[in-house]
């Protein structure tokens, strides 16, 4: 058992550990991240302090211990919510994460950058450099080609059982589980639109493509713009007939359109194509 001068010690570097602690509070209300009161805040009144037994004491000096020292770090998430930077799931393992699979996206784009495609008269880089904006967005891109980095900052993340989801997340997306997971996202929609214009030329030509020829169809070329349009129009034919009449240049041109981009892509003898 602590003696009692041992135990007004442990309670005086309590308090003095606490005065750090409130230090550190106060540094981070100046950057507006208000910690005082919240679950991240480890002091205690005084007077509970003081009826710590000595076991107590140690473990409230660890508790106090840990919050000083600089792997405990926060910062903003949505509407002022604080969120912790560091761990395994801080927000620094989030941009870990999301800066590595933006280095791989890059590196697959620069892979292809150079093929030129003849109906656009640019390269896929040349392409790219052209639909992307030259100052930040507030919306979404309205491409979501595999390229296209991962752009989220704290502030977008409400509380940290989000933070958490973010995390596992971006973890299920590392090396191949994004692209794969992409490419089979893309060929679904794809294969539905496909489906529902009930053209068997066109599907016939779509099924023989392999994973390169897919990829660059369907993100670096007009052919989702025009098939999602061809489809759409086909949709609302299925409710009225009679406007048939009215769209058949249209479809006509899509679907010679839609044709030619899946045999220009195949020409170009990518994905191993003889």
């Amino acid at each position: 058992m602590a003696s009692r001068e041992e135990l007004q010690e442990l309670r005086a570097l309590a308090l003095k550990r606490q005065r750090a602690v409130s230090q550190k509070i106060s540094r981070n209300k100046a950057k507006g991240l208000d910690l005082a009161g919240s679950k991240h805040d480890p002091r205690k009144a005084p007077a509970n302090i003081n009826r710590y037994t000595a076991a107590q004491l140690h473990d409230h000096l660890a508790k106090l211990d840990y919050f000083t020292s600089r792997k405990v770090q926060f910062t903003k998430g949505a509407k002022d919510k604080i969120i912790p930077k560091h761990g395994i799931y801080g927000w620094n393992r989030v941009e870990q994460l999301q800066n590595a699979l933006n280095k791989e996206k890059a590196k697959r784009l620069d892979e292809i950058k150079d093929i030129f495609i003849p109906s656009s008269g640019m390269t896929i880089g040349e392409r790219v450099e052209a639909v992307t904006p030259k100052h930040p967005v507030t919306a979404p891109p309205s491409s979501y080609a595999p390229h296209v980095p991962f752009t989220r900052k704290s502030s977008g993340v409400p509380n940290e059982k989000q933070l958490v989801k973010l995390v596992k997340d971006m973890e299920g997306k590392q090396g191949e589980n994004y692209f794969q997971k992409k490419y089979e996202s893309q060929h679904k929609a794809a294969r539905k639109m496909v489906a529902g214009i009930r053209n068997k030329a066109l599907s016939r030509e779509f099924k023989d493509l392999n994973p390169t020829e897919f990829n660059i169809l369907w993100n670096y070329t007009n052919f989702s713009d025009v098939t999602a349009l061809d489809y759409v129009i086909r949709k609302k034919m299925f409710h009225d007939k009679k406007e048939l009449a009215w769209y058949d240049i249209a479809l006509d041109t899509q679907l010679k359109e839609a044709k030619e981009r899946i045999q220009e892509i195949k020409g170009l003898k990518l994905g191993g194509r003889e």
